[in-house]
């Protein structure tokens, strides 16, 4: 009974400190009743099989923005269930998608756009340093939060925008799997508030304020590929714009900033220049912040 009672007390604490999070559990979220009686629910679930104290946090869990994952990471990944269920359940579709792209499996190297005006998460891949990337699928957002707009504070709901990369995979994630960007980076630093909220991901269906759901089904699938990937070592990419960055588009971007935030376009104007690169050539561009936060294509422009 005393062990019960501590589980139960450990369980509320946690969700107490999930509402303080300026990630994916916002208070719009938990305005919801509904949504907090869930969130109870998901946080007492057990986990899919017992671990050991050393287990609680993987190492593989929190990887280095740069380097790549060794072979005994890998195999830290592979001994949870989920991650075990995923791989194979989804090893035929992802060989597959694949070879319809003509891109070698695991790539080279992985790149994801997201467009939130649209709801998209494109996965890229490069087979080999000396082809372009090509296109491997499409998922739509299962949920969507906040407005056009980077996020700059805690709790503002905003999903981000700008360049980051994957830092962290969570095969113990409250919405299945998850995939942490390295939010706030640099820009978000000096453009942001004193408390920029953080524990930004792409992950399973479920709750958003500031993260990228997709569905579960889905997120099976872009874990076994980041993870795969990430094996071959190199850094997987996420770059984040408002919506499709053409014309039509950017003079609904310039109506908006004049509206609301005069501050914005030139950030939308700096990702133009990220994402009209990319559209041109399909290869990645190397992208640096400057001093005062903004975002600028290198001359060396071609990532390595």
């Amino acid at each position: 009974m005393m062990n019960l009672q501590l589980v139960n007390f450990s369980a509320y604490c946690l969700l107490f400190l999930l509402t303080l999070s300026g990630g994916c559990s916002s208070r719009k979220w938990k305005e919801d009743p509904r949504n907090t009686q869930e969130a109870a629910k998901a946080i007492l679930l057990p986990v899919e099989k017992p671990i050991s104290p050393q287990e609680t946090t993987p190492k593989a869990v929190l990887l280095p923005v740069e380097g790549s994952i060794s072979p005994i990471e890998l195999d830290h990944q592979n001994e949870y269930e989920r991650v075990r269920f995923a791989r194979s359940e989804k090893n035929e579709d992802i060989i597959a998608l694949f070879t319809k792209a003509q891109v070698i499996y695991p790539p080279k190297r992985l790149f994801l756009r997201a467009f939130k005006g649209s709801i998209e998460l494109e996965l890229w891949a490069q087979g080999t340093e000396a082809q372009e990337f090509q296109l491997i699928k499409t998922y739509n957002f299962s949920n969507e939060s906040g407005t056009y707009g980077p996020k700059r504070k805690q709790g503002d709901a905003q999903i981000p925008e700008g360049v980051y990369r994957i830092n962290r995979f969570n095969p113990m994630s409250h919405y299945y799997l998850s995939l942490g960007l390295n939010y706030p980076n640099k820009s978000d630093r000096i453009l942001g508030s004193k408390n920029p909220g953080g524990d930004i991901f792409i992950h399973g269906d479920g709750v958003v304020a500031g993260c990228i759901p997709i569905a579960d089904n889905e997120i099976k699938e872009l874990y076994i590929i980041a993870l795969d990937a990430y094996s071959k070592g190199n850094p997987i990419s996420v770059h984040i714009f408002p919506m499709r960055m053409d014309a039509k588009n950017m003079r609904l971007l310039k109506e908006f900033s004049d509206k609301y935030d005069s501050s914005l376009f030139p950030l939308w104007q700096s990702l133009k220049r990220i994402c009209d690169f990319f559209e041109r050539s399909h290869l990645l561009p190397r992208v640096d912040i400057n001093t005062k936060g903004a975002y600028l294509l290198r001359e060396d422009a071609f990532s390595d």
